[in-house]
């Protein structure tokens, strides 16, 4: 019958098939994914299905909404498209919300997002008035929005009967540029290597200083296309196109949700930097999970995969504990209280602009959604950045995270130079 409703589906595994299973369940369906290439795969394999993004238009989906040669409705959207549903269904979209299942998939995005994509959160409010809905993810995090337990939501898991774990080679260094090109070097006769690395720059860096632009190819998002062109890279771009090149080098828009499939087993190389960015961190109990499960293609040993390496350093990050974060949301909280209070009661409209502007002053505007409330998924996200960044104060923090996961067999090597 389907995804059940009001439930948090913990998948374990990537690529079960619990969004297959929602497009061919016979109901009326919005899917909400992270991002354009996953809607855009998935769509093309399901003629059915109405991609909803930046380029599709209100007039197009109202034709959709209105084809009655489509009995079952699957609308698959970006957060960002959502409001643009709504607009189309116009006077019909109570009704949507009580006769369609709204999926939120891959749903800790928008817990590890919402800092930098504050719209990514988006449509919440639409999705807790909705009759039937679910989140779902092989990696979800703890929420804390109260609406979850407001209207009985259940966490639901689904428990493997079978060995699941992933080989893992995790490689601490103090001499990353080196360690790479060494790795890099070992995978000369591979007949594809994908690179996991999020960040443009180090992209640029590290597709130079190896000379494999000519058999590279860059996937991350139409800002990185246009960076990466300024630098002189034509074989960027921002949806997955086959045949795959040599190295293949993806940002984290394609960590989850995408299908990669191959006629070729691949090694996998996932990078961490941070001397250059901190937001090359992978975390293992979500990214690393989500990276490992891009690839779908079976090989004859079972496998997906040749190989699946993490190399990093690590740093004396400035890293806060669990309290420290709380006191200072709880600090945040206090004055935002205080100064909604003043703006609700104000009359002017001058003084209710001053009030509003003090908001966005003292808290980080992604604190707040688009009505003035705080967003609990941005409350989430702060403790989530700082339990990542414990990681990666040392290799045996990184290695005891990964074995942590019950997901991977870890093959841990500390590579130092002296």
């Amino acid at each position: 019958d389907g995804i059940p409703s009001n439930v948090i589906l913990d998948k374990t595994l990537t690529g079960i098939g619990a969004t297959y299973t929602e497009i061919h369940t016979k109901r009326n369906s919005i899917i909400i994914e992270p991002n354009v290439p996953v809607i855009v795969s998935k769509c093309a394999k399901h003629k059915d299905c109405l991609a909803v993004y930046s380029e599709t238009t209100s007039s197009q989906i109202k034709r959709y909404l209105e084809n009655k040669d489509i009995k079952y409705k699957k609308i698959l959207t970006t957060p960002e498209g959502f409001k643009k549903i709504r607009k189309a269904a116009g006077n019909s979209y109570s009704q949507i919300q009580r006769t369609y299942f709204c999926l939120f998939d891959e749903c800790e995005k928008l817990t590890q997002d919402c800092d930098y994509r504050a719209a990514i959160t988006q449509p919440v409010y639409d999705f807790f008035e909705f009759k039937e809905k679910a989140f779902v993810s092989a990696t979800p995090l703890n929420v804390s929005h109260p609406e979850f337990e407001n209207q009985n939501f259940i966490r639901l898991k689904v428990e493997p009967l079978f060995d699941y774990r992933k080989n893992l080679h995790l490689i601490v260094t103090n001499s990353y540029e080196r360690t790479v090109r060494e790795e890099v070097e070992r995978l000369k006769d591979s007949p594809c290597v994908c690179i996991f690395l999020n960040s443009v720059t180090g992209i640029n860096a590290l597709v130079n200083s190896l000379k494999m632009k000519k058999e590279s190819r860059i996937y991350c998002s139409e800002d990185g296309v246009k960076k990466l062109k300024e630098c002189g890279f034509d074989n960027a771009v921002s949806s997955i196109s086959y045949p795959l090149a040599k190295y293949n080098i993806f940002t984290s828009r394609f960590y989850s949700a995408v299908d990669i499939e191959l006629n070729v087993k691949p090694d996998v190389l996932i990078l961490t930097n941070l001397n250059q960015a901190l937001h090359t961190t992978v975390d293992p109990f979500t990214e690393a999970i989500q990276i490992q499960g891009r690839f779908r293609t079976k090989f004859e040993d079972g496998q997906t995969y040749n190989s699946l390496t993490h190399i990093t350093n690590t740093r004396d990050l400035e890293v806060l504990s669990n309290a420290e974060v709380t006191q200072i949301v709880d600090e945040y909280t206090i004055t935002y209280q205080s100064i909604m209070q003043r703006y609700e009661s104000a009359t002017d409209e001058a003084r209710k602009k001053g009030l509003k502007q003090q908001l966005k002053n003292i808290c980080e505007d992604y604190l707040l959604d688009e009505q003035m409330n705080i967003d609990h998924f941005a409350i989430d996200n702060k403790y989530n950045e700082e339990r990542v960044k414990r990681y990666y104060l040392t290799g045996k923090d990184l290695r005891e995270a990964y074995e942590a996961t019950n997901i991977f067999d870890i093959t841990y090597e500390l590579r130092q130079e002296t």
